[in-house]
């Protein structure tokens, strides 16, 4: 997606809303777009598409048992009774009165948009959100990243992927996944529980573009009937020399291994072959088992699909540029994240 739809479209819902009756409210669950309050009232939040699976998961991880504040845009419907269903912007308190409708607007830009309800345009609207660097950033990143990544196990060892749409269109690395011949093992929803288990094993359901110069395949994971998973969005400009970064992914076989705290060290071209493939260098420290995994920053976009780490110094390693990635996807014609 352009940067300048997704500002579009952020402008769009930051110029609405304000006034109201502000109640407060907890959190008791979530059902797509729509807010579960502890009433039994139920909240669609402003801006955000039915049934979004993504807002879903974003409020699930991080607002069940939180009180919110609703404010009511210039069109909304009053709350006549307990089993009401309203149209609201919803305020987090806790989190210094960031908008969650905003937040999640923020964090997965288009995927999530939607226009419906959204007509005022009273000025107060902007007061009600605080827009600074943490809107923006992941509450859980390793969470966040579990969610969307997974082992990948072929006949001659491991390794890792993950998902950028939620059908199952996934990326690894050429030397990781080659072909179809191979399994994808997805991770516990449990947040404590690292582990794979045999109800979690998936087929390769087909290689939809792979190339062993850029070290990329693309390939679509065979999921259950009905079955969506959560994706990653992918970064559409280069992260900022000392940007922090982390990647998740199966070093050594162990499964689900969150490794943060590195940073952007410098892009370049490849230092070992010349093969005119742009790498982000960063200092994360990773192992076998960890190639083809997410590079994120904070805000939870892909910057890198790691490739390899350097064993001659210390946490010296490498990624594909996604926006290699993003160039093959739109070549091809294929949906994904951030787009």
């Amino acid at each position: 997606m352009a940067a300048a739809a997704i500002a579009a479209a952020t402008a769009a819902l930051n110029s609405c809303g304000g006034g109201g009756e502000g109640e407060n409210y907890i959190v008791e669950d979530v059902e797509g777009n729509t807010l579960i309050m502890t009433t039994g009232l139920r909240v669609k939040m402003l801006g955000i598409k039915d049934g979004s699976k993504q807002a879903e998961q974003f409020v699930r991880n991080n607002c069940i048992g939180e009180e919110v504040i609703l404010v009511q845009d210039q069109d909304g419907e009053e709350i006549e009774d307990v089993d009401s269903e309203v149209h609201r912007y919803v305020i987090r308190p806790e989190k210094d009165d960031v908008c969650l409708n905003t937040q999640i607007i923020d964090q997965y830009r288009m995927d999530v948009w939607s226009p419906e309800f959204v007509t005022d345009s009273l000025d107060n609207y902007l007061a009600l959100v605080k827009k600074d660097k943490s809107v923006t950033e992941i509450p859980d990143l390793a969470l966040y990243m579990k969610q969307r990544t997974f082992l990948i196990e072929v006949p001659g060892g491991i390794g890792t992927g993950f998902f950028i749409n939620d059908q199952g269109l996934a990326v690894t690395n050429n030397h990781v996944l080659a072909d179809a011949n191979g399994v994808v093992w997805l991770y516990s929803d449990d947040p404590d529980d690292a582990k794979v288990y045999t109800t979690k094993r998936r087929g390769i359901k087909r290689v939809d573009w792979t190339n062993p110069t850029l070290d990329i395949t693309i390939f679509t994971v065979d999921l259950d009937k009905d079955e969506e998973v959560p994706y990653f969005n992918l970064a559409d400009r280069h992260a900022k020399q000392g940007d922090y970064c982390a990647t998740l992914g199966n070093p050594h076989g162990l499964t689900a291994s969150f490794s943060g705290g590195g940073q952007v060290a410098a892009y370049r071209e490849d230092p070992y072959e010349n093969r005119g493939v742009t790498v982000m260098q960063y200092t994360i420290p990773t192992n076998g088992g960890n190639s083809g995994g997410p590079v994120c920053l904070p805000n939870g976009l892909v910057y890198a699909v790691h490739e390899m780490g350097d064993k001659t110094m210390q946490n010296t390693n490498y990624g594909i540029d996604i926006l290699h990635v993003r160039e093959v996807l739109d070549r091809e014609g294929l949906k994904y994240g951030g787009k």
